[in-house]
């Protein structure tokens, strides 16, 4: 009970339809989605009574109203709303209707003003395992009579785009993204309401840098060069030797650096001269099952080693003249 002769608000306009001038608010915590409730007027000054609004913060615009009527004073005022969510804080607002001033009795007809204790939340869902400058996303299931969701993350990390540390209104606020710094520790959720202290839930998180990806050694043969490696920054080899490789760093599936690693071995070439061949006239000097009839040259042929790779031997085929003395 009340009455609303209290100091004057300025006249700001809610619904369109009331200009306050001597309101009063009324904070609550919703038990139910539907609350209605009656508020009865007496000894009004100009026999106008009341006009309502309800509120889910003071400085939101209204969600539902009653802008009252005139000479409505002793008249019940009727305010509902079926979109309430329970364990959060809402605001009953009262003002006379054109400056009326009226005592009051407020009645709650339907519904509930008394929110259950929150329920305990799971642990929060998310990666456990991460690495500096992991973005990951963790949430809980929602959790009936909670009016916020405090979540709390690792010194260093930043939770939408904030601080380690965020409370955030429910129903909407059970789902976090976490931009995490260099440290490891816990991703906690506290779930509350204005009535009830918080439940709490928490996981252990890891924050270690992703080792790096090796892949296994390759082999190359030198007439394969240039030999350009497949990872950024693809790396060219023109000579042959070992090369012990790293890419530039990549952004992991959670938006940390990782590297990989790879051996390269490029076989040098083997190249044998086996010196000047001689024939005689009609004869040939046969490798690699080609034949070479004259002289000339010099030849080379390929063939191929154990490592799958080429090996040259160079010769020159000189032919013998009939009568000739060697």
């Amino acid at each position: 009970m009340g009455i609303n002769n209290g100091s004057p608000s300025g006249g700001n306009t809610v619904c369109g339809a009331i200009s306050l001038h001597n309101d009063q608010w009324f904070g609550f915590v919703a038990g139910s989605d539907f609350i209605s409730i009656d508020i009865l007027t007496s000894n009004c000054q100009d026999g106008n009574g009341l006009q309502a609004a309800f509120f889910d913060a003071c400085d939101a615009e209204s969600i539902v109203c009653n802008p009252g009527v005139s000479g409505g004073g002793g008249s019940p005022l009727n305010i509902s709303y079926g979109g309430f969510v329970p364990g959060q804080t809402y605001f009953l607002m009262i003002d006379g209707w054109s400056n009326d001033v009226c005592n009051f009795e407020i009645q709650v007809i339907a519904g509930s003003i008394t929110p259950p204790a929150p329920g305990q939340p799971e642990p929060p869902i998310g990666p456990q395992q991460v690495c500096p400058g992991a973005v990951a996303t963790y949430s809980i299931d929602e959790v009936p009579g909670a009016g916020y969701y405090r979540w709390r993350a690792p010194a260093g990390a930043s939770i939408n785009g904030g601080s380690n540390v965020v409370t955030l209104p429910a129903p909407d606020g059970n789902t976090i993204e976490v931009v995490f710094g260099n440290l490891g520790g816990q991703i906690c959720v506290e779930v509350g309401n204005a009535c009830f202290a918080p439940v709490t839930s928490c996981i252990n998180v890891v924050n270690q840098p992703i080792p790096p990806t090796v892949k296994p050694a390759i082999t190359v043969c030198f007439e394969d060069l240039p030999f350009f490696w497949d990872e950024s920054p693809n790396t060219p080899i023109n000579n042959a030797g070992t090369y012990n490789l790293s890419s530039i760093p990549y952004d992991s599936y959670l938006g940390c650096d990782s590297i990989v690693r790879q051996t390269i071995v490029v076989k040098s070439q083997p190249v044998s001269n086996i010196g000047t061949q001689f024939i005689c006239a009609g004869q040939y000097f046969e490798i690699n099952n080609n034949k070479y009839y004259n002289a000339g040259g010099p030849f080379t042929e390929k063939f191929e080693n154990v490592d799958g790779c080429d090996s040259l031997v160079r010769f020159t085929v000189f032919m013998v003249p009939i009568n000739a003395q060697i």
